[in-house]
């Protein structure tokens, strides 16, 4: 997935980011604080409590459920 096809589908769940380096970092709005996304990998690493995953669907998971 590109990261205009990451981003469309934050903005397609009302999530709020912020775009760093053309796209390639993220920060995106989670429940215990922000979280850094590396669309291109789809790597993401949460700041308020070291959480981390792999991938748009758990991102989505653990931003809306808090669960992976």
């Amino acid at each position: 997935m590109n990261t205009e096809q990451y981003q469309k589908h934050l903005n397609d769940h009302s999530i709020g980011f912020d775009v760093k380096n053309n796209g390639v970092h993220l920060i995106v709005e989670g429940p215990k604080g922000y979280v850094d996304v590396w669309p291109t990998t789809g790597k993401w690493i949460c700041r308020g409590d070291q959480k981390q995953g792999f991938g748009l669907r758990e991102l989505l998971l653990y931003i809306t459920k808090g669960e992976t």
